[in-house]
This record gives C-alpha cells, structure tokens and sequence, in this order.
C-alpha cells in the first residue's frame, strides 16, 4: 500500500419554503427565520461560519459544489467550505431535525437529507421538506434516476413529487447503489435486493452470503461489494457469491470504491470499533488503520471519495482525510 510520502501520519484531522405555502407560525431573528406550515417547519437562516465542527459525532458524508456536508448524530448538519470554515444548518435555521443519519446528491447535485422526522432537500439557502414526516428515515440514496429512502420496513422512491413505496423483497434497507450492468441493488436485513429487467430477486445465506443483514452496498466494475451487521465482506460477480473477510461488522452505507487510473483500486471499509479497512482489488490485501495512524476514532460511520484519490472518513470522534495511495 502506498501513502503520500510527505504525511508523517496516514491521517489528517479536519477541525474538531416553498412560494404559496400556507404559514400558521412565524419567527424571525438574526440568524434568519422559520416558518410553520402544514408540511413542517421550512425557514432560510444566515449562521456564522466558524473554525471548527460543532459536534465530533458523525454520522454521514456527501458533496455539492457548496463544498463538504457531513451530518451529526443530535447537532444538526455541517458545511465544510473549501476554505476550511464550517457553517452549521441546525433547527434553529430551518433544518427539520437535528439527528441526521444519511445525505444523498441528486442528479442536478442538490444536497436531501434523511433526518429521524423524514426528509429535506436543499433548496436555495434553506431546507424544503420532501416527504416522510415523523417518519426515522434511516437509509437514503439516488439511484435509478431517483431519489430512494428506507423508513421501517419499505423503501420509498421520490417520484413526481412525492415519495412512494416500492415494492421489492427483503425488509430494513440498509443502502443503495446502481449496478454497473443494470438494475438497482438494495441492502437489506434479509438480504440482497437486486431489480433488473423490471424483475426482483433476493441474495441471502441461502446463495452463499454469511449473513442476510446486509449493511453496505458498493460497486466497482462488474462486481458488487456487500458489507453485513457482523460477518464482514463479501462480493457478487457474475452471480457467484465470494465471502472476502469474516471479522467485520460493517456500518451502514460505510462502503466505497476508490477507483485508480494505474490500476491499484481500493475498496474502503468503515466498521464498528475497528477501524478504516482498505482492500486492494487487484492484489487481493487487507490493510487495517486506526486511531493509532491518527483515525479519530475507530467506529467509523461514513466513507466519501473525495475525486482525487483522496478519501473523507466520518467517525463517532470526527473527521478525517486519508491520502491511501
């Protein structure tokens, strides 16, 4: 494995309304204002940049052109800006829940938030509420040319304006990807939910998998990568099941590829206490980092690609970004 030779460690710390809506409550205030409305509370707020994160308790990652949006478990949602300040999107500006638990980027590159009261898309300077109300939203994705989200049992798609379920085998979605031939993957607590051709079908222990609680989906090339509640990892080609690792409890949605022009791609691993596991695809090697290499924290929550072989990290004790190659 080969890190940037100029980093003494592998890590790097990263500081510590709709028009026409039918208003019942108004506020205002310096920071901006907050609207009451039939759908929820929308508002527009001005929150002052500041020098470092408001909590270190991650639990999500996404980009847009505004720069680097990680989400907190109970502090509302951050925007790391390219200049290194942070600005905070809390209740008090508009945000409709302070937990936030994943973050997806349509198509047209707006920022929808998965909060424990349904879901926000980011629209102008504020947040607009797109549906799930009162609804743990838990699971969040774009694929198939849609916003996807996992409330409970179903998954929900967001289509002409609204977000309806989906009908598909397997329970709990756990996360979501395209796959590179076709179809649209599901990770699910029963399994491996796969759409192609307009036809579902579902991968389990029965097929091969070591446990039916599948976590985390990515994919790279033909092959699709699958990390599950507490037996490790595991990858679908061709419709063969290969089990990679059987000693990780891989968190939700904490699975990307890190693609490389030379060749070396690197599957990145986020778990539960134990670390960032990268996997090298074409030599086959596992290399384990820690706190000890200067990882925040060992239970990391989140994995983004940053598009220039770097990768960001979200862990329960902040922020990272790890040059791996």
């Amino acid at each position: 494995m080969r890190f940037a030779a100029e980093q003494t460690r592998r890590f790097r710390a990263v500081g510590r309304d709709d028009d026409g809506a039918r208003v019942q409550a108004l506020a205002s205030g310096a920071s901006g204002w907050l609207a009451g409305t039939p759908e929820g509370v929308v508002g527009r707020g001005a929150p002052a940049p500041m020098e470092s994160l408001p909590d270190n308790d991650l639990s999500a990652l996404a980009r847009t052109t505004e720069g680097l949006w990680i989400g907190t478990f109970d502090h509302g949602l951050v925007l790391r800006k390219d200049d290194g300040t942070f600005i905070t999107f809390d209740e008090t500006v508009g945000l409709l829940d302070d937990r936030v638990n994943r973050l997806a980027v349509d198509a047209e590159g707006d920022l929808w938030v998965a909060t424990d009261r349904g879901v926000v898309e980011r629209q102008g300077e504020g947040f607009v509420l797109r549906g799930l109300l009162d609804r743990h939203v838990f699971a969040l994705g774009f694929v198939d040319g849609a916003i996807h989200a996992g409330a409970g049992a179903t998954v929900f798609a967001f289509v002409d304006g609204a977000f309806r379920p989906v009908e598909q085998p397997g329970e709990r979605p756990q996360d979501f990807a395209d796959h590179s031939a076709g179809g649209v993957l599901v990770a699910s607590a029963e399994g491996l939910a796969r759409r192609e051709g307009g036809r579902w079908g579902l991968t389990t222990s029965d097929d091969g998998l070591t446990d039916d609680w599948v976590t985390a989906v990515a994919v790279a090339g033909d092959a699709a990568y699958l990390g599950t509640y507490a037996n490790g990892v595991a990858r679908i080609s061709e419709d063969r099941v290969e089990t990679l690792r059987e000693d990780l409890w891989v968190n939700a949605g904490a699975l990307a590829w890190l693609p490389d022009p030379a060749g070396d791609d690197l599957l990145a691993v986020g778990t539960l206490d134990d670390g960032l596991w990268l996997h090298d695809l074409s030599e086959d090697g596992w290399t384990r980092l820690g706190t000890a290499d200067g990882l925040p924290d060992d239970d990391v929550t989140a994995v983004l690609p940053a598009g220039d072989g770097t990768l960001w990290v979200a862990t329960r004790g902040g922020l990272a970004h790890l040059a791996p190659r």
